[in-house]
């Protein structure tokens, strides 16, 4: 039994490692790309024209381009600063080429670094100020037909890939030195009695305990005051996220502990109604969608499973976001949206698995990768902190806040 317990916190331990080392790899990789990435565009000039293109690195002129076409979305490149920090350098090159040089921090516009959105963002911006510049479309020809690249990254995913080898070699080597601490057990054995505590929500008695949390007038009341809380949640705004449209609100950790308190039984009836009433409260740009009700039941049911009336870890509370993340945010979400967008009519029914593709593993997928650690650890934080102060109110069983560990 001691080696079983050990082995699953190795494997636990190990788990972590490899989410947290791979996550800050990546951004540490996303970070110096951002920073030391360039944009370079090599062109020649053949209009007719005297023109000395030194001219082109003029605040004035530069931030006349950005008014001239506001249509291109390049409103927030920072010329000030750019020009400040000699970020657009242009040079004559021998064979009669010029080449412009840019940092491609200046085109991001998201959380994390997409070479296709800078890619974009920067040849829209040199094209444009060229054109400007030579008053003409025809008179620049650009080198191997393009009008520029991006230099000096390196991808993301390796170094997230890298990361992860790192932090695994170190957390083998703090394993090896202090295997008494990193591998000793918890001093608390909590009792599955299927009465109070269960091992399993696979019991008749679990269902029946939270069909029965309503009967005293003072676990209706609190159910109201929460559920309440939880509707104000949903009229903050979310905070960007740096992945396209979508955001990060806070309103799962009321949910969380709603379902933690009252179970599988009322947490469906939660779903459903801070659903329905969210989105009539709420300001929504699209029609209400029954999908994001059924999400909304099934992140609910999730949670009650995972933290209902059982010994809670953060391996339980990881396993819940994972569920919810990967599964409904990501497989079921990312479909729900895409949907939206075909019945308005932006992207065509034939089209449906391939804008599914895309927004899943463009925006949704990575979104909550980046955010799942974080999110489990504020969590099983907050669950740690209230659990106490809920058990001598008489919300949760007796001796349950004590058993409260990582595995």
């Amino acid at each position: 039994m001691k080696n079983t317990k050990q082995i699953k916190k190795l494997i636990f331990i190990y788990i972590i490692s490899i989410v947290f080392s791979f996550i800050l790899g990546f951004f540490i990789t996303d970070l110096v790309n951002t920073n030391k990435g360039e944009y370079v565009s090599t062109f020649s000039y053949v209009g007719d024209k005297n023109i000395d293109f030194n001219n082109i690195i003029d605040e004035d002129f530069l931030n006349s381009v950005k008014e001239n076409h506001p249509n291109l979305s390049l409103e927030d490149i920072n010329i000030e600063k750019m020009l400040e920090k000699e970020d657009f350098k242009i040079t004559y090159n021998e064979d009669n080429t010029y080449t412009i040089t840019t940092k491609i921090k200046y085109y991001e516009t998201s959380f994390i670094f997409s070479s296709l959105k800078v890619l974009s963002r920067a040849e829209t911006f040199i094209k444009y100020t060229l054109i400007d510049f030579t008053s003409s479309k025809d008179s620049i020809v650009y080198s191997n037909n393009k009008i520029g690249e991006i230099t000096n990254t390196f991808s993301s995913w390796i170094g997230g890939v890298i990361g992860l080898g790192g932090g695994l070699l170190l957390t083998t080597l703090i394993i090896i030195i202090f295997p008494k601490k990193t591998l000793k057990n918890e001093k608390n054995e909590t009792i599955f009695d299927n009465e109070n505590i269960f091992k399993h929500p696979f019991s008749i008695n679990y269902w029946m305990k939270s069909l029965h949390e309503l009967r005293t007038t003072k676990s209706i009341v609190s159910l109201a005051m929460l559920f309440a809380l939880l509707l104000v949640t949903k009229l903050i705004p979310s905070l960007p996220s740096g992945f396209g449209d979508l955001g990060i609100n806070f309103g799962y950790l009321v949910l969380s502990i709603i379902c933690m308190i009252y179970g599988p039984i009322v947490s469906i009836g939660v779903g459903l109604f801070s659903d329905v009433l969210g989105y009539f409260i709420g300001t929504n740009a699209y029609a209400f969608n029954a999908g994001y009700t059924i999400q909304a039941i099934l992140a609910s049911l999730t949670y009650a499973l995972c933290l209902y009336r059982t010994r809670i870890t953060f391996s339980k509370v990881l396993l819940s976001r994972i569920i919810i993340n990967l599964v409904l945010n990501v497989a079921y979400g990312s479909l729900l949206m895409v949907t939206i967008y075909i019945q308005s009519g932006t992207i065509p029914h034939e089209e449906l698995m391939e804008a599914y593709k895309i927004y899943a593993l463009l925006y949704s997928l990575p979104k909550n990768l980046v955010y799942l650690l974080p999110q489990s650890i504020l969590l099983f934080i907050i669950i740690k902190t209230l659990a106490p102060t809920l058990e001598r109110m008489g919300f949760l069983p007796k001796n349950s806040s004590k058993s409260i560990s990582l595995i």
